[in-house]
């Protein structure tokens, strides 16, 4: 059964189109959870950053018939929900530009103050050189460094192979779900996610129990996949891939990047390669290359504040080409679909990235405009 504080924090995620960062702004301008649940719609009425319809939800939030439904779902399933405020909540995860206020686990709490946490990533269709580097790579590295969890999104390619190699190698291992964890996407992994959780490892999400797995969740899971992690390996990238825009948020969150270096005339690896040519990746050979990075990423973490990597340089095309759109004015979806002449999902995909960066805001009536940081 949920604490208290904790029916909280779900209330208020439950609540369509408040998100993270509008939550922890209400926490910080009432001083607690509680204070923003029990606030009265006079207080409620001056905030300029929500809308009538939030106002009005925040005020009914703890009568909700869907928070009844999803604490239903929750203690069917054997889910343990861990909101932002709560001890074993993943220190790093904080320091992130948007955290999820809650977290949606089914398994183990791994306390990664303890472990050297990375994060490997790569491509769904991951050719058979880069799926046989990503295991030898994470079975050494148990072999030399045991106190590691593998963090990874549990999908095709890549993030399987990661995950099976680390139960291999005995090592704990995360897996970062872009969908509700009443059901495992992709459907084939259903018996890995029993694995993971059976060998000490942890499912996890943001995303409410039922939430199904659509295209702009990935990049919210990415972010998490980053935040929790003090390193990122990319074993095997495209030029645009799922993989760039996770190394784009680690490098924003101060954390070391390293990639495998592939065949320069394969569009496989031109991600990969990309990342070391532009200085943003280091390049690995081994797995010493990345634990001789290990007492840099303990003693000298970056913050967002802090981190010199986090520039606009690491930003794609069309995110770029978004920023230039919005320094005018506020402008709306329609607006920036026709001018970029690009497909919907993947303007969709950049502008929950930007957001999510703190690059922009999304205003009422399906307007974004800068948040001049």
């Amino acid at each position: 059964m949920l604490s208290t504080t904790q029916k909280q924090w779900l209330a208020l995620w439950l609540i369509p189109k408040l998100g993270p960062v509008k939550i922890l702004k209400l926490v910080s301008q009432f001083g607690s959870i509680n204070a923003v649940l029990t606030a009265s719609r006079q207080q409620l009425e001056p905030l300029p950053f929500i809308t009538a319809e939030t106002k009005n939800a925040i005020l009914e939030a703890l009568s909700s018939p869907l928070l009844a439904k999803e604490e239903e779902l929750i203690e069917k399933e054997q889910v343990t929900l861990i909101c932002f405020d709560d001890d074993n909540y993943p220190a790093l995860l904080k320091n992130i530009a948007s955290p999820p206020v809650v977290l949606y686990q089914k398994g183990n709490s791994i306390n990664l103050a303890e472990y050297l946490t990375l994060a490997f990533i790569g491509a769904r269709k991951a050719s058979y050189i880069a799926k046989t580097t990503c295991r030898e790579t994470i079975i050494k590295l148990a072999r030399i460094h045991s106190k590691t969890v593998i963090v990874s999104g549990l999908a095709y390619g890549i993030d399987s192979i990661a995950h099976q190699a680390a139960l291999e190698a005995k090592l704990p291992t995360i897996a970062v779900l872009g969908n509700g964890l009443c059901f495992v996407y992709p459907e084939q992994h259903t018996n890995l996610a029993r694995q993971i959780i059976e060998q000490g490892g942890a499912v996890i999400s943001e995303f409410p129990m039922l939430q199904s797995p659509i295209p702009s969740n990935f990049p919210l899971r990415n972010r998490i996949i980053s935040g929790i992690s003090q390193g990122v390996v990319v074993v095997e990238a495209g030029e645009k891939s799922g993989s760039r825009i996770t190394s784009n948020f680690a490098l924003e969150q101060g954390k070391e990047v390293f990639a495998f270096p592939g065949a320069p005339n394969s569009h496989f690896t031109r991600g990969s390669n990309r990342l070391i040519q532009k200085g943003n990746a280091k390049l690995v050979l081994d797995p010493e290359d990345i634990l001789e990075e290990y007492t840099f990423l303990q003693t000298q973490m970056q913050t967002p504040a802090t981190a010199t990597a986090a520039t606009k340089e690491t930003l794609l095309p069309i995110e770029k080409d978004i920023l230039s759109m919005l320094e005018a004015t506020p402008t709306q979806i329609d607006t920036i679909v026709a001018n970029l002449n690009k497909p919907y999902q993947e303007i969709m995909q950049a502008l929950t990235v930007l957001e999510l960066k703190g690059y922009i805001q999304a205003l009422a009536g399906q307007n974004y405009t800068l948040t001049h940081l």
